[in-house]
């Protein structure tokens, strides 16, 4: 039980800017062992999220209004750490010539076009989603359904993916093990079976499952054939796009099964 405090602080320190400390040394192998309980912090950020947007709709707000603030909260309460690595993964991957030259722009913490458009159309379309779904009740189920999955498909990209760099803090890090990996990945499926019962939508198991797991394989094999692995960047950028994809397929499914 201690070893699993543990590590949802850790995932807390490393994913959200709440108030969790840590005692003592923070090695980079301990955080990716930690990552096997992600999905749980994915689930409890898009549930508050979620919450946030039920909240303000319920006072009377519009929902384009309720969704854009909604997203604002959570890049506050995340610090924008996956947002970052998504316009970091397209400027590299649009803007450099040689696996390389891609990896160096990514390091770089200036955003140029292609990561603004990214973050941008990624931001767009969330909000977008939230409004579709327009429900105080059905929101937060599927944003914390979509956190966590969003989370689970990373630590699976992290373990079947090696480093691009031999230096980098995913390298550091090292890949997360085949138990850890599939911590996580019964814990996704876990939120997401239990948000497609909430919401009497069982197809939508299914649908969400394969639409993130899809995206995260795009992502692979984006990575793979530009810069031959996985980074810090690209793993946010995984995040987002699994993410994105599950509230779609559920977006998609509670339109026709309802």
């Amino acid at each position: 039980m201690r070893r699993a405090i543990d590590d949802l602080i850790l995932c807390l320190i490393f994913f959200t800017r709440l108030p969790a400390r840590w005692r003592g040394d923070l090695p980079p192998q301990r955080i990716t062992q930690a990552l096997r309980l992600s999905p749980i912090v994915g689930a409890a950020v898009g549930g508050m999220v979620g919450g946030i947007y039920a909240v303000l709709e319920l006072a009377g707000l519009a929902p384009i209004a309720c969704a854009a603030v909604a997203v604002a909260a959570g890049l506050a309460l995340t610090g924008a750490f996956h947002e970052d690595g998504l316009a970091d993964t397209f400027d590299g991957l649009g803007g450099g010539a040689t696996p390389e030259r891609k990896l160096e722009i990514m390091r770089d913490s200036r955003v140029g076009s292609y990561g603004a458009a990214a973050l941008i159309m990624a931001l767009l379309v969330k909000v977008a989603l939230i409004v579709d779904l327009d429900d105080p009740r059905t929101t937060p189920i599927v944003l914390a359904a979509a956190g966590a999955m969003a989370k689970a498909v990373s630590v699976v990209l992290m373990h079947a993916t090696p480093p691009a760099r031999a230096d980098g803090r995913s390298a550091e890090a090292g890949r997360p093990g085949w138990a850890e990996t599939a911590t996580a990945a019964v814990l996704g499926l876990i939120a997401t079976a239990g948000a497609a019962i909430a919401l009497d939508a069982p197809f939508a198991i299914l649908t969400a499952v394969a639409a993130a797991a899809a995206a995260g394989l795009g992502v692979r094999v984006l990575a793979m054939r530009h810069v031959g692995g996985q980074t810090g960047d690209i793993l946010g950028a995984t995040q987002q796009a699994s993410e994105l994809a599950t509230m779609l397929a559920f977006a998609l499914t509670l339109k026709i099964s309802h």
